[in-house]
Order: structure tokens, then sequence, then C-alpha cells
């Protein structure tokens, strides 16, 4: 079985990656293979190098989860989502601090456009690919609710929703909420 985190960038997904795991998964978080990339490249998508790994998380997943589930059936997909105002401030606030490459063509540069449709932040052009995003998930996960979690790690799901859906025992650590900016209170800890 493998894991794939179908969120996109900013919803969790390196707290999910890091949550997998402490539950003994060798998990990567946005893979940047350079053989993979050069396949994507020319329209090779077997994925060979996630073989290695039990789950893969972040934006470079994104657009290929069908791919992934013919190629990895009775996998379990985990939908990081968020709500669409803290989403579109964190996404901001990261692009601002990442500049695309535009002298030469990159993995990142690739995944962003493929992605969200441009290499730089753009509110009205992010907020209608997360709301296009989640409809297709649930339209393709429809009726397949064992295969798909929707997991909200920012509005303080931990260990019970995500242990459930793996069959594994809950920690007796802190769900690992990292990277959150909120004051609130969630799953045992302040973030």
């Amino acid at each position: 079985m493998k894991i794939f985190g179908l969120g996109l960038a900013k919803t969790g997904t390196t707290s999910l990656t890091e949550a997998l795991r402490v539950l003994g998964f060798d998990a990567i978080h946005y893979p940047n293979d350079p053989v993979t990339y050069s396949q994507i490249l020319n329209g090779d998508f077997d994925f060979n190098f996630l073989r290695q790994f039990d789950a893969a998380t972040d934006t470079a997943i994104v657009r290929y989860y069908a791919e992934l589930d013919r190629i990895y059936p009775g996998s379990k997909f985990i939908y990081t989502l968020r709500d669409i105002p803290s989403w579109l401030e964190s996404c901001q606030r990261h692009w601002a601090r990442v500049e695309p490459s535009i002298d030469k063509v990159n993995f990142r540069t690739v995944t962003d456009v493929s992605v969200y449709g441009c290499a730089r932040f753009n509110r009205e052009r992010f907020k209608f690919v997360y709301e296009q995003h989640e409809r297709e998930v649930k339209r393709y996960f429809a009726g397949r609710c064992d295969d798909l979690l929707e997991f909200d790690v920012v509005g303080g799901d931990g260990w019970e929703p995500l242990c459930s859906f793996l069959g594994y025992p809950i920690p007796d650590i802190p769900f690992p909420h990292l990277h959150l900016t909120s004051k609130r209170k969630v799953s045992g800890g302040a973030v």
C-alpha cells in the first residue's frame, strides 16, 4: 500500500509527511527527482522513483493522482484541505519568498505552472485552482470513502482521523503541526 497526499502547498502537507514518518512510513515531501522530472517533460508517467517510498505528499503529487491510483492499486489518498482565505494568505507569504526561475526550466516552475497555471502568486487564479482541485478530487473518489481521507491539519485534525483511516494505533505524542501560524490550540499543543 502506498499513501499519497493530494493537498496543494500550504494545506498541511509538511505536517502530514512528518505524521506519516512518526507512524513508520518512509515518506517524502514534495518529491523532486531529476529522472522523473525528465520523464514527465517527455510524457512518461511511470513514477519509478516512488517505489522506494511508502508515501509522497505535496504539490508534485497533485496532478498525477489518477495515474498513481492506476500504478499503485489499493493505495490510500489523503486530501489535505484548508480554509481558503487563510490558505491564500499563507500562499501569498510563501510565494513572496520564492522567485520562479525564468532563465531555465526547473521542476518547481513546471510543477507550479502545471498545477496553478502560473509560477507566481495570483490570488484569483489560486482560489480558482483550489476550488477546482477540490471538486475534481471529490468527483474522482466519489463512492470510494475507504480510499480517500479529507484532512484539515490547519483546522485541527490530528492523529484520530489519520490513524483511523490508515488502521494504525494513535501514537503517544502530539500530532506534528508544523509551520502553522495560527495561535489556536490543536491536537494537544499550541501552534
